[in-house]
C-alpha cells in the first residue's frame, strides 16, 4: 500500500515547532510599544476631555456624557495611532 501524505505535511514549516514566534520581530515589538504608548496618552486625553466638561453642583463634580464611550474612543484612536507610528518607524525604505 502507498501512504499518501497531506498537503499540510509537505510544506516545510508546517511541522516545525521550535519556539519560534513570528511576531517577535523588531517591526511587532515596535507596534505593541506604540499601541501600549497610544493607550496611555489616549487615557491621560480621556481624563483631560471628562475634567474639561464635567459641571460643579453642590454634591460634586458631575459628567454628563458616557465615560465607557469616550475612553474607548480615544484610547481605541490613540493606540491606533500609536500602532501606526510603531509601524511607520520601523518600516523598511
Amino acid at each position: 500500500m502507498s501512504e499518501s501524505k497531506s498537503p499540510v505535511s509537505e510544506r516545510p514549516d508546517a511541522n516545525q515547532s521550535d519556539g519560534e514566534n513570528p511576531y517577535d520581530t523588531p517591526m511587532w515589538r515596535a507596534i505593541k510599544k506604540g499601541i501600549a504608548g497610544g493607550a496611555f496618552v489616549g487615557f491621560i486625553v480621556a481624563r483631560y476631555v471628562m475634567d474639561s466638561q464635567t459641571v460643579e453642583t453642590p454634591v460634586g463634580p458631575v459628567y454628563g456624557g458616557n465615560v465607557l464611550l469616550l475612553f474607548a474612543v480615544w484610547v481605541g484612536l490613540c493606540a491606533a495611532a500609536g500602532a501606526g507610528i510603531g509601524w511607520f518607524a520601523t518600516r523598511e525604505r
